[in-house]
């Protein structure tokens, strides 16, 4: 038993990246939740034209009509319903009820139709890593914060203006960790002794 290409295969899932989403948080930020608010916007193409139209009913619901070209016909409309719940210390948070399951969600993708993430079965990429693709993700995060050239090949750069020698240190220690792990997998990987 055990031949070639057997065992357990981790399924790949489709990532939140490969799909268009609507982000309510950027609907609210341009008021275009406020009840009654209509708002349409125009892509121009060489060849099309495109058109989406915005508009907020009273009973917390937002109705997207989207055009392709001029003709009435291929017009396509969505309706989504949103919740708003008022913040401790003032404001409101909205979220959209998704379309399938009812639960809130900041963000809702179109795959053939619209749904949250759960609906769609869809992770993030960074759930499919590596753990040495995530240590290296995770020394540049911490290169960038210090303002240092990112790759974990690239020499260390000096201290950011402001930035507590304490708080340096800890970086740069958490840095040389992470990039330590990087180039002993990278060694593993060349078959190199260490």
């Amino acid at each position: 038993m055990g031949g070639f290409g057997s065992g357990y295969r981790r399924r790949k899932h489709s990532t939140v990246d490969d799909y268009p989403y609507l982000d309510i948080r950027q609907l609210q930020r341009a008021g275009y939740l406020v009840p009654g608010h209509s708002h349409t916007t125009q892509l121009i193409h060489e060849t099309h034209t495109e058109s989406l139209t915005t508009k907020t009913t009273s009973e917390n619901t937002l109705v997207i009509t989207y055009r392709h070209g001029n003709n009435k016909a291929n017009s396509v409309t969505y309706k989504f319903r949103f919740e708003q719940i008022l913040c401790n210390y003032g404001g409101k948070r909205s979220f959209f009820l998704c379309p399938h399951c009812w639960r809130r969600a900041c963000l809702i993708y179109y795959v053939d139709k619209w749904g949250c993430r759960h609906c769609h079965d869809l992770t993030y990429t960074c759930q499919g890593e590596k753990a040495e693709d995530r240590n290296a993700r995770q020394a540049n995060k911490i290169r960038e914060r210090l303002n240092w050239k990112t790759g974990v090949l690239n020499p260390s750069g000096r201290k950011p203006k402001g930035m507590h020698k304490e708080t340096f240190s800890r970086l740069t220690f958490k840095q040389a960790q992470y990039t330590s792990k990087v180039l002993d997998s990278m060694a593993k990987d060349l078959g190199l002794k260490i």
